[in-house]
């Protein structure tokens, strides 16, 4: 577990590491900094060949998370010049993939890393710096004729836009959704047009497309293409197609047999209780439900530690995912925890959700956020009456509550959990009955500093979430650490793509 030497345990660069080169790389050196500081640079660029060295694929995936988290773009440049000098052969072989990459604070610009990365390789400087700004129109005609690498990964780029403009004007057609290329040959802001005119993008496109300049490509490609209107075209998510097919097949007497259990994760199914727009997959939605708590019971001893855990709202809005994971955990509980629910308030107590699913969600609905002290004299007072061992104990509390990346966090947590082992030792427990408190704040789309996990002994702090990130969650029992924060983050489909060839 990595520390850290001031009053934010996020410091661009540990006092330690975690013991394992990709999760440095993941959790600090890659870390969104309101600032970039040549430390964190430099500790990066001693970093990257240590990651490789360990995991290869693991490294070039997280490189291609700086781009899509918020990450800054000095961080992203660094690592990705790093790449070019070290592994050329696999930044060429990845460059299809990584213009497919989704940019997760700017979709619809996914085209566009390949003209940073071409423009960020052209102007600078062996030693670091960056050419004057002044010489910039110069610098592509020299050095494609000059340097046979950087024409190559020129070519490379056009090529691709080519492909995609020539694709494009097909699915327009067929009224398609459209890549990003003609966008940004068109930009209109004053950055993306010094970049694209640097590298000479609409140029070298139409001289590829043996067009007789860029008024033609404007005019056969560029001008349909950027007036064409990728959201008027109306696309059902994965997820419907699949309820829409179990409710047909229900109509007539068969839903049940074509439900797959892990279809949709708990709060993915949420999301369709008591939606007004989504009323008529009520009855498909109670069947999914009870198809996923059926496959987590028959996981047997793998998932033997799901059972006796609760899920605690310590904050003010609720949300899907600790509705989902809430009423989840208390089916698979063992008595006397199966089927209960917190509720109360500043006082909790427990209530009971036997009902259908849209009964107990209107009663976590209703329900107000628990201090988690109040929660704790509440598990001691069943433990104590029903004179529970050890083991029969609730052996992790969940608990989704708004955190704040510093160390006065972390201590305030620490002293918590101090007092929890002190509540009891006062009611005759050892510490083998606390349970370890997972303090979870997945707000991670209103968070720079998404992507956190602090362990304790006791606790654990966790800021930031993903469907993968869910699904891992689920998957383990509920356990959860740095390395699978770190595998969920990459477990998306655009990273299966990549492949390491040098």
């Amino acid at each position: 577990m990595a520390s850290y030497n001031n009053n934010n345990i996020w410091h661009c660069i540990p006092s330690s590491s975690y013991g394992d080169p990709c999760l440095d790389l993941f959790f600090d050196a890659l870390r969104p900094e309101y600032r970039d500081v040549n430390p964190c640079l430099k500790y990066l660029e001693q970093l990257l060949p240590l990651a490789w060295s360990h995991d290869p694929l693991t490294t070039l995936k997280l490189i291609f998370t700086f781009h899509s988290l918020y990450f800054s773009e000095r961080k992203f440049d660094t690592a990705l010049l790093w790449l070019l000098h070290n592994h050329p052969k696999t930044l060429l072989r990845n460059l299809h993939s990584i213009a497919d990459f989704p940019f997760f604070d700017c979709p619809g610009r996914e085209s566009w890393s390949l003209v940073q990365i071409l423009y960020n390789v052209l102007v600078q400087k062996p030693d670091g710096q960056v050419h004057d700004a002044a010489t910039h129109p110069h610098l592509h005609p020299e050095r494609y004729h000059r340097d046979p690498d950087y024409r190559l990964l020129h070519d490379r780029v056009i090529h691709i836009f080519v492909e995609r403009l020539k694709s494009d004007i097909d699915k327009m057609e067929q009224s398609d959704y459209i890549s990003d290329a003609a966008a940004c040959c068109t930009s209109t802001l004053l950055w993306d047009k010094h970049c694209t005119s640097t590298i000479f993008l609409c140029d070298s496109i139409a001289r590829r497309l043996s067009l007789p300049g860029s008024d033609q490509l404007e005019e056969e490609f560029l001008v349909p293409l950027t007036n064409y209107d990728n959201k008027e075209i109306e696309k059902q998510s994965l997820e419907e197609e699949y309820l829409h097919k179990v409710k047909a097949a229900a109509d007539l007497g068969g839903g049940i047999g074509i439900i797959k259990p892990d279809a949709l994760l708990p709060h993915q199914i949420i999301e369709y209780v008591g939606d007004e727009e989504k009323e008529g997959f009520g009855e498909v939605i109670e069947l999914q439900w009870k198809a996923m708590v059926d496959l987590y019971q028959k996981q047997g001893e793998g998932l033997s530690k799901f059972k006796n855990m609760l899920v605690v709202r310590d904050c003010r809005l609720k949300y899907h995912l600790e509705i989902g994971l809430g009423l989840l955990v208390s089916e698979l509980s063992e008595e006397p925890w199966k089927g209960k629910l917190i509720g109360g308030g500043d006082e909790p107590f427990f209530i009971r959700g036997d009902n259908d699913l849209k009964s107990k969600c209107e009663l976590w609905w209703k329900s107000d956020k628990s201090s988690v002290l109040g929660v704790i004299d509440l598990i001691l007072e069943v433990g104590v009456n029903a004179n529970l061992k050890a083991g029969q104990m609730i052996k992790k509390v969940i608990v989704f509550t708004e955190l704040e990346p510093w160390e006065l966090q972390y201590q305030l947590l620490r002293r918590e959990y101090e007092a929890i082992q002190s509540k009891y030792k006062d009611k005759g427990y050892g510490n083998d009955a606390v349970p370890h408190i997972l303090y979870w704040d997945w707000r991670f789309q209103t968070s720079l500093d998404s992507w956190i996990c602090t362990q304790h002994p006791g606790f654990t702090m966790l800021m930031g979430s993903s469907d993968n990130l869910v699904k891992s969650f689920c998957h383990n029992a509920g356990e959860i650490g740095p390395h699978h924060l770190m595998e969920a983050v990459i477990a998306g489909k655009e990273y299966q793509t990549y492949t390491v060839v040098d």
